[in-house]
């Protein structure tokens, strides 16, 4: 019995290995022209910013091969409560936020 959980086991570890592996191997064929360096940018507005920027986080997370890649979340007007929220979200994940008023000068960057 004890057999079997381990042979369960170890098939769904394998199962993940080579799935991260294809996903590696498929984000650096996508890239190979490229120099790796890319710069992502959202603009959150409305009740449903926390969800945008959640899904920013995830695009990052499959873009990890990257290293090089940033981010940012430009404040187009939420309100105090949800700038503050998204702003802490962004803080625990590889996301600049920009608050309202700075996104001239991160604009910048994009030139």
């Amino acid at each position: 019995m004890i057999e079997a959980v381990f042979g369960i086991l170890t098939a769904i570890l394998c199962v993940m290995g080579v799935v991260g592996i294809i996903r590696w191997a498929a984000l650096k064929i996508a890239n190979s022209g490229a120099d790796g360096k890319r710069v992502y940018a959202i603009l959150l507005d409305g009740k449903d910013a926390d969800i945008r920027l959640q899904m920013m986080i995830e695009t990052l997370e499959w873009d990890n091969v990257l290293k090089d890649a940033r981010a940012y979340a430009i404040d187009g007007g939420m309100s105090f409560e949800m700038a503050e929220y998204c702003r802490l979200i962004a803080e625990r994940h590889r996301i600049e936020f920009v608050p309202l008023g700075e996104a001239p000068s991160v604009l910048e960057l994009f030139k």
